[in-house]
C-alpha cells in the first residue's frame, strides 16, 4: 500500500528549477538558468557543462562536449581571457523515422572565462577523450605562492 504524502515545492529548490528549466525547453526556449547567466552562446540553445578548479601551479578546465568533434573545438586565450567555441552539428535525418521527442540541442557554443590570476599562456596544455576537453593551464611564476624567509 502506498502512502500519500503531502507536497512540498520548497523542499527542494533544485526540483523547482529542473521543472522551470522543463517549462521553458518544452517551449522551444534556452533553459532558465542560460538566460539568467546572460552567458554568450546561450541563444545557440545549448552550452557545455565547464568545471574550473585550481591548483597550486595551474588552473584546471573540463569541458563536457559529447557528440563534438575535438577538430570541431577552438581555444584561445586574450588577455587572461580564455575562450572555447565549437559547434555540435545536425545529425541527418532518418526518412522513415517519426521523431516523437527531440531534446538535444545542435549549433555552435561559446564560453568565456576571466581566469582569476595571471597564466603562462605559452604552457598551456590540452587534451581530449571521450567527449571531455581538458586544458591545464599554468600560472605566470609570479602568481604561484612563494615561502618568504622570515630572518
Amino acid at each position: 500500500m502506498a502512502a500519500i504524502v503531502r507536497w512540498n515545492p520548497y523542499r527542494s529548490i533544485s526540483n523547482i528549477n529542473r521543472e522551470l528549466e522543463t517549462f521553458f525547453e518544452d517551449f522551444g526556449f534556452p533553459t532558465a538558468r542560460r538566460w539568467q547567466a546572460g552567458e554568450e552562446g546561450a541563444e545557440a540553445g545549448w552550452l557545455p557543462a565547464i568545471d574550473l578548479s585550481e591548483t597550486k601551479d595551474a588552473y584546471v578546465i573540463k569541458a563536457d562536449l559529447p557528440g563534438v568533434s575535438k577538430d570541431d573545438v577552438k581555444v584561445t586565450l586574450v588577455e587572461n581571457v580564455l575562450t572555447i567555441t565549437g559547434e555540435r552539428k545536425t545529425e541527418k535525418e532518418v526518412k522513415d523515422q517519426n521523431l516523437h521527442r527531440s531534446e538535444r540541442a545542435f549549433g555552435t557554443f561559446t564560453r568565456s572565462f576571466r581566469l582569476p590570476g595571471p597564466v603562462a599562456g605559452d604552457k598551456i596544455k590540452a587534451s581530449y577523450k571521450d567527449g571531455v576537453l581538458m586544458l591545464d593551464v599554468p600560472k605566470a611564476e609570479s602568481a604561484k605562492p612563494r615561502e618568504i624567509q622570515i630572518q
